[in-house]
């Protein structure tokens, strides 16, 4: 009854209340509370104890059975929590709020620099315990991969066993000269799959760029305007924000990539579409053959099969023998491409680790200095000191 009189009723609290319950009977009655301050009462009705009232205030805080078993339950805690904050924060001087409205917003102002750089780091930390795992598992793949490898060099050592077979038996200067374009061939195909991944590089890395420019450095500007709407900075100090490259990339990736292009041309070449001389070579004698576009090799290559070859069918066993020494030497060296980046695999995760260990000692720094924050709960501490007895224990 007296605090209805006192208006300290919200709507939760009137949930259960007694006063609702018994409403029925209470219809007309009214409640006046004395205040030694010599206010004037004020009649209430105890069977609407929430005053809907614009210029009411709660002259007590009123803690109902129903609340008081409310924040002694499990569920309740959050509720407690709160309760606890609120009186801590005004136990702290007006001058200490920094114009915060309550406890949560104070704590906020005083530890967000310490949580926003704890959170950042964590998101660092999972990225790299990630690529930790991504690089032991590639150690893992080394003695694979080797096996690999030493199986498809015997693979292309039987296929060239195959294709030396279908050759001449006699000493033959076509054979001899055809070997030799053969494994020039492959080199020169080895040249090509070197620059044909470093233009797929190269047009991947151009795309990357126009990703950056037009989708993440905008978003990522527009993120820290949202984190950080306390700046008051104006959109021309925010433009500034905007992440850019340091130089100019366009022009750098448009050099590398004609330069690839143009390497990949020329070791490509074209057909040729008559001999260089009279015996109907597509490649003169003194020409380096490692040095000769692939059009022109395999031309040759061709032209020297049907030479040395007694027969229409063994010239196309030959050619499908050389097909299958291409593929497979172009599956090889993929294989050893693979080797050498898992082999460096376990140097690679030292030196990741080493940065975990550095990035826990930066979240615990940043722990630490959140931990200096709740200094700001030093009013409940002191109130608990002073109490004694059972209280002084917390």
């Amino acid at each position: 009854m007296i605090a209805a009189g006192c208006d300290p009723y919200v709507e939760s609290e009137k949930r259960q209340s007694f006063l609702v319950r018994a409403r029925e009977h209470l219809s007309g009655a009214r409640v006046s509370v004395k205040w030694l301050s010599g206010e004037e009462p004020k009649a209430r009705p105890p069977d609407s104890p929430e005053n809907r009232s614009p210029d009411a205030y709660s002259r007590t805080r009123y803690l109902s059975q129903q609340f008081v078993e409310e924040l002694c339950s499990i569920e309740g805690m959050p509720a407690l929590i709160r309760e606890i904050e609120r009186v801590i924060f005004e136990a702290h001087p007006s001058l200490d709020r920094d114009g915060a409205v309550d406890f949560g917003e104070l704590l906020e102002l005083r530890a967000r620099l310490f949580s926003d750089s704890r959170i950042r780091e964590e998101k660092a930390l999972a990225n790299i315990s990630d690529q930790i795992g991504v690089e032991r598992e590639k150690t893992r793949q080394v003695a694979p991969l080797k096996a690999q490898i030493a199986e498809k060099e015997k693979q292309i050592s039987r296929y060239q066993g195959d294709r030396t077979k279908l050759l001449p038996k006699t000493k033959n200067e076509t054979g001899e000269r055809l070997q030799e374009l053969l494994s020039a061939a492959e080199k020169v195909r080895g040249y090509l799959r070197h620059y044909a991944n470093r233009q797929a590089s190269l047009v991947g890395l151009k795309h990357e760029v126009q990703d950056q420019r037009q989708n993440l450095a905008p978003e990522a500007l527009r993120a820290m305007k949202e984190r950080y709407p306390s700046t008051a900075l104006d959109p021309t100090d925010w433009d500034r924000f905007l992440l850019e490259f340091s130089g100019d990339v366009d022009s750098v990736l448009a050099t590398k990539t004609g330069e690839a292009e143009k390497s990949a041309r020329l070791w490509r070449g074209e057909t040729p579409t008559s001999p260089v001389d009279d015996g109907g070579a597509f490649l003169t004698a003194t020409a380096n053959p490692a040095k000769t576009p692939l059009a022109i090799l395999e031309a040759e290559i061709e032209r020297l099969e049907k030479l040395v070859a007694a027969d229409r069918d063994t010239a196309r066993k030959l050619s499908a023998v050389a097909k299958r020494i291409a593929d497979e030497t172009t599956a090889l060296e993929r294989l050893k491409e693979r080797l050498t980046d898992c082999e460096g695999a376990a140097n690679r995760t030292a030196r990741l680790v080493n940065d975990r260990e550095q990035g826990y000692v930066r979240v615990f720094a940043a722990i630490f200095g959140e931990e200096q924050c709740y200094t700001l709960y030093a009013p409940l501490a002191k109130r608990l000191e002073a109490a004694g007895g059972t209280l002084e224990k917390y």
